[in-house]
């Protein structure tokens, strides 16, 4: 098993995430064959290699066919990833991820969880993202991971409902009940998007205080120009080893002996 803290220090979106765990060292052939485990027509993924401002790191593209892209209930997600031929590992993580969001879109929008249409969501592009994530972690050994604070971006976005404020409501709602740590108004428009706060709700620890020993460092870029470099920052680490203290053990034998005199038994 490894450990990974993730360093949000601008935000996470799915393919953010797919980026620094390709910058880690997941091959993309492997994630290209796990990823056709789903049967998914008409994608490519693509891996870019990136510079901003002095760090360099990689972004993920996943590239769609043209056409449009039907809108999935989360009955056709697990029909999907359930006829596939993933590990059940697998499968499991990314059912939870999908779950997260449904649930949150279910409570904005006031309906059931199995009536919500997933729109972005939906689209075979995230559907490669949150798998894609979940392939790549399984391939690093990571069954979780630390996350900072994740900060807040400010604004609208404009979604398949229309304007939202920012950050968006789903992904309030996921965040809400996660444990994490949030930063609010830390630069404008989306810093953390609906696919990376289930990412970080299903997969992520927040403590308090964390120790690190880095092996790898990996940069995953995103598609947004800032005034910095715009990239999750996935740290691989190897367990801190834990003071120990060396202990013995003694043992106290006493009795009490009242029908006796001391010089019969002398050493005793």
């Amino acid at each position: 098993m490894s450990d990974l803290y993730l360093d949000a220090y601008s935000g996470i979106s799915g393919d953010m995430m797919l980026g620094a765990l390709l910058d880690l060292g997941v091959p993309r052939e492997h994630l290209v064959a796990e990823l056709e485990r789903l049967a998914l027509p008409g994608w490519r993924l693509e891996q870019e290699r990136v510079e901003q401002h002095g760090v360099t790191g990689t972004r993920a593209n996943v590239h769609l066919d043209d056409g449009p892209q039907p809108h999935r209930h989360l009955s056709d997600i697990r029909a999907i990833i359930h006829s596939s031929s993933l590990s059940s590992c697998i499968q499991e993580d990314a059912l939870g991820v999908f779950e997260l969001l449904a649930h949150a879109e279910a409570r904005v929008h006031g309906a059931g969880v199995e009536e919500v249409h997933f729109h972005e969501v939906g689209a075979v592009d995230a559907i490669i993202d949150i798998v894609g994530a979940c392939v790549g972690l399984a391939y690093l050994g990571v069954s979780q991971f630390d996350c900072s604070p994740l900060p807040l971006g400010t604004g609208f976005v404009r979604a398949a409902h229309g304007t939202l404020p920012l950050p968006a409501p789903a992904t309030l709602e996921i965040l809400a009940g996660s444990g994490a740590t949030l930063l609010p108004g830390q630069g404008e428009g989306e810093m953390v998007t609906p696919t990376g706060a289930a990412l970080v709700a299903h997969f992520g620890r927040f403590e308090d205080s964390v120790v690190l020993r880095p092996t790898r460092i990996g940069y995953g870029f995103g598609t947004r120009v800032l005034p910095w470099p715009n990239a999750l920052r996935a740290i691989l680490t190897e367990e801190a080893a834990q003071p120990t203290l060396e202990t013995d053990a003694v043992t106290l034998l006493e009795c009490n002996v009242d029908d006796m005199s001391a010089e019969v038994f002398p050493y005793v």
